[in-house]
């Protein structure tokens, strides 16, 4: 079973005000009263008109039957990239090359003897020192900050959703999906808390970005904030393994600089959380000042905390977290058709299935920390794009209890397993109709 390509539509000239979204005329979210009444009525007769016309068209659009593989549909291309050249760097693409090989761009590499030494030692467990994390969050820093708030990527690419410090179960996702620097990645955000080896996480991965800055690209999570990680776990970590919050003030600085959105050929919308009332707009994200804490309230905090809802239109209050919207699939439509854009893809919210499509394929959740908090049994998946925007949701189960074994000459980090898993009895149907639970509702 193959799935449908996803076809190019034209960019719409025309741009919705931010009435359209449910917002009165001073820009304010006004939730509880009915958002018709605060419309503009122009922007309505003209979003009617634009509706009317391109239904067909828009339809014909959607992201149909994606499929689920348990090998990688970029397998083969890798294998023979392996047997042809021990060496890690890769050819750059072409434009007349074949569909039959994936054109995977130049790659743009740190080379040093100082980030090697680092992801060895990170591969095998070991925690690095307080300086050495210092140095590496400073050098990320410079890059970090040369990135647009919305970071335009070029497939093939792998989409990873909410890893949450389960550092073993990375590496099984590195395993699955393909190593560096033979896969281009996009991660989602939330990279610390809950999990028991946040630190060895989110070093690994600023490590691969100072190795290979143009392979990976990391968005900013509701997770990657003093006021989230400070309380559920990362903080504690640091103090465990350093003595003191240094290492975890490092990372917080780091964070501030860390993009919020990505855009893949200009037609696939990635961020961590969902839709703001306040953004109609690609270029309003644009000229965000995403540097530093991003608060409590606003349009980065939507862009990170938002949830769909399949049972509303509109936007409503998201009581269940206290930050952020809640979003029907009229908002999904609305800002897809206006931004020339044919899917949104997001992480942000557990799925049992390891993956969850809503509003006639419009919109993916993508998760990818297996058996979440070491008790939820659910599974993962990364999320793989092809240069024909075909997705495949590669479906994984947590690492084996081999890997997870703590070696005490390597490893300064304790190893935490429970077994005991529980079940909510909220049930919903999964985007191909396995039926899953959802904890999303019980955990940020």
């Amino acid at each position: 079973m193959s799935a449908k390509n996803l076809k190019k539509k034209k960019k719409s000239k025309g741009l919705l005000s931010s009435n359209s979204f449910g917002l009165g005329s001073n820009g304010s979210s006004s939730i509880g009263s009915s958002l018709s009444s605060m419309d503009d009525p122009e922007c309505i007769k003209l979003f009617q008109q634009l509706t009317l016309d391109t239904q067909t068209k828009l339809n014909d659009n959607l992201v149909k039957n994606p499929i689920t593989k348990k090998k990688s549909p970029f397998q083969s291309i890798r294998d023979q990239q392996k047997s042809s050249s021990h060496s890690t760097s890769c050819c750059s693409s072409s434009s007349k090359e074949s569909k039959e090989t994936l054109p995977f761009p130049t790659i743009t590499s740190t080379h040093g003897d100082f980030i090697n030494s680092c992801i060895e030692r990170l591969e095998k467990g070991v925690l690095l020192r307080e300086i050495e994390v210092k140095q590496l969050c400073n050098k990320a820093i410079e890059i970090l900050s040369n990135e647009s708030n919305i970071v335009r990527i070029q497939s093939p690419v792998t989409v990873v959703g909410d890893i949450h410090g389960q550092f073993y179960d990375v590496i099984e996702m590195f395993h699955i999906g393909g190593p560096l620097p033979l896969t281009n990645y996009l991660f989602l955000g939330d990279y610390v808390d809950r999990g028991k080896h946040s630190i060895l996480t989110i070093s690994l991965l600023i490590c691969y970005k100072l190795r290979w800055p143009n392979r990976i690209t990391l968005l900013r999570g509701n997770h990657e904030t003093r006021l989230i990680s400070k309380g559920y776990g990362f903080y504690n970590e640091c103090i465990e393994n350093y003595g003191n919050e240094n290492v975890w003030r490092y990372f917080n600085q780091l964070f501030d600089y860390l993009t919020v959105c990505a855009l893949i050929d200009d037609k696939i919308f990635c961020v961590h959380g969902g839709l703001s009332p306040s953004i109609t707009a690609f270029d309003q994200i644009r000229v965000l000042d995403r540097f530093g804490e991003p608060g409590t309230e606003g349009p980065l905090i939507d862009l990170m905390w938002s949830d769909p809802d399949p049972e509303r239109q509109g936007f409503g209050s998201n009581h269940s977290r206290g930050c952020g919207f809640l979003f029907g699939g009229d908002i999904v439509k609305k800002f897809l058709h206006f931004n020339g854009a044919i899917h949104m893809c997001r992480a942000h919210q557990l799925c049992d299935a390891g993956y969850k499509l809503l509003f006639d394929d419009q919109l993916s959740t993508v998760w990818s920390a297996p058996n979440y908090c070491y008790r939820c049994g659910n599974r993962a998946s990364i999320l793989e794009i092809d240069q024909d925007l075909n997705m495949y949701f590669n479906i994984f189960e947590e690492a084996p209890e081999e890997a997870r074994e703590e070696s005490n000459n390597n490893n300064t980090s304790r190893w935490v397993g429970i077994n005991n898993k529980f079940q909510v009895e909220t049930k919903a149907n999964g985007g191909n109709g396995t039926p899953f639970y959802d904890w999303s509702q019980y955990f940020i």
